[in-house]
């Protein structure tokens, strides 16, 4: 009951190391992983010129990478393993599966540290602020939330087989009323708020500042430390827009055809369809 963890290359044991986008993507999974576990570590070795706020929030932090990427991995994978510690051995890198429900107590373990040690938005301690792009408060409870929604609801829609394990430890009712207590703590926080136009979420003048953007990773403007990935879903008319980056993966007209009436599905200057004339979807004139 092992299966391979592939930091550094893969094993038939995996089941898809033929699958080189799969293996791809769980390599990179457990190399996050690895890197959070030797952050917490080396936290806990910080120099006394570090504050323990900020040693905590660093621990936090991580640790909060740590819990979505497990949550990543047991969503698309159910059992997996699970390390908490750091891996120098790679040439050993086997380890057994975890339970589901010892896979749920590491990631609610993770997220309940990060809503008392991570810093809100744009707080200051010790003369440092807590920029952009850094994991919040709020940021914590909201994946804690949508942790407590998948469990509740994996369980509810089990047939005894299918999410077994959810059906035998997790009680639907209890979880939803948990996820609604976590996701009520969000909205009421200071630090989320609601855009009077959903258009404005996106605006290259909010620069990622709007407080419905819970938690959003900043690129680094330098070059080898940036990404293309968003000109795949970048909003029509952002300043960015160049020849060939309105998004590779928008929406085609026939999905908007199909889910409106006319004249609203029409991809042309008098629709009145928001998703067009507001939204994230090119306009073909």
């Amino acid at each position: 009951n092992t299966l391979f963890v592939p930091f550094l290359n893969t094993s038939s044991s995996a089941g898809f190391s033929q699958h080189s986008t799969l293996t791809s993507i769980w390599k990179s999974l457990y190399y996050t992983i690895n890197q959070a576990n030797i952050l917490v570590e080396k936290a806990e070795q910080a120099p006394s010129g570090v504050t323990e706020s900020l040693r905590t929030r660093i621990t936090a932090e991580a640790k909060f990478i740590r819990a979505l990427t497990y949550f990543n991995l047991v969503r698309a994978w159910d059992e997996i393993p699970l390390r908490l510690t750091p891996s120098y051995d790679f040439a050993h890198p086997e380890a057994p599966l975890a339970s589901i429900p010892d896979l749920y107590k590491a990631i609610v373990d993770d997220l309940e540290y990060c809503e008392d040690h991570l810093w809100n938005r744009g707080e200051i301690r010790d003369g440092i602020t807590n920029d952009i792009g850094r994991a919040t408060v709020i940021a914590a409870k909201m994946l804690l939330g949508k942790v407590y929604l998948h469990m509740a609801s994996s369980a509810r829609s089990s047939d005894g087989v299918r999410n077994r394990a959810y059906k035998d430890h997790f009680d639907p009712k209890t979880y939803y009323q948990q996820c609604l207590n976590k996701l009520q703590e969000v909205v009421e926080s200071k630090d989320f708020g609601w855009e009077e136009q959903w258009k404005d979420i996106w605006t290259p003048q909010n620069n990622n500042t709007s407080k419905e953007m819970i938690f959003s990773i900043q690129y680094a403007p330098i070059a080898g430390q940036g990404s293309n990935y968003f000109l795949m879903f970048i909003p029509k008319n952002c300043t960015y827009n160049a020849t060939g980056t309105y998004g590779a993966y928008g929406l085609p007209p026939q999905f908007v055809k199909y889910y409106s009436q006319h004249p609203n599905y029409r991809f042309s200057p008098e629709s009145t369809d928001k998703r067009i004339t507001d939204g994230l979807l090119l306009k073909y004139v």
